[in-house]
């Protein structure tokens, strides 16, 4: 295949990159700061391009931080919350547990109720299943096994016949 090798080295080079936004996204509760050179080393990439990256996500508010370019240092913004912040975020875990705990309570309510449904239709599904087996009959609406039809009882208004 003509240019398989640069295919593969630019895919390396995505999954590095990838791999770098992955490493920023999940260890940036634990740094303060870290070294463009180290994430460069760290994932084989070249310092300018782990700059233009890093770049890109605090542009685009995928990052909170910000670049010291003469330390050559990427340097991590803790965002505080607020006292209210911290409240509403308190306040809708509460909430998520209690809905957890309503969702129990009726499935443990309609799942017994479900269950004496299937025990009294249990028995009638495996009479049916038992039929079909045997070759039961079947059973038609008064068509006399010809489709769907009006019904035996339908009168035509022009004619006064039965059809």
């Amino acid at each position: 295949m003509p240019g398989e090798k640069d295919v593969k080295k630019m895919l390396g080079q995505k999954i590095q990159e990838e791999a770098l936004k992955t490493y920023l996204y999940s260890h940036t509760a634990f740094y303060t700061t870290i070294s463009l050179s180290y994430l460069a080393d760290t994932f084989d990439l070249p310092q300018s391009n782990v700059a233009a990256l890093v770049s890109s996500m605090i542009w685009n508010e995928q990052l909170s931080a910000s670049l010291d370019s003469k330390s050559e240092m990427l340097v991590l913004h803790r965002e505080t919350r607020s006292p209210l912040q911290q409240m509403a975020i308190a306040l809708a875990d509460k909430i998520g547990q209690m809905l957890n705990e309503n969702e129990r309570t009726a499935n443990a309510k309609m799942g017994d109720a479900d269950q004496s449904r299937e025990q009294r239709g249990g028995d009638r599904r495996e009479q049916q299943q038992d039929g079909q087996r045997r070759g039961g009959e079947r059973r038609t609406r008064g068509t006399g096994g010809r489709g769907r039809g009006r019904g035996s009882n339908f009168q035509s208004s022009s004619m006064g016949r039965a059809y």
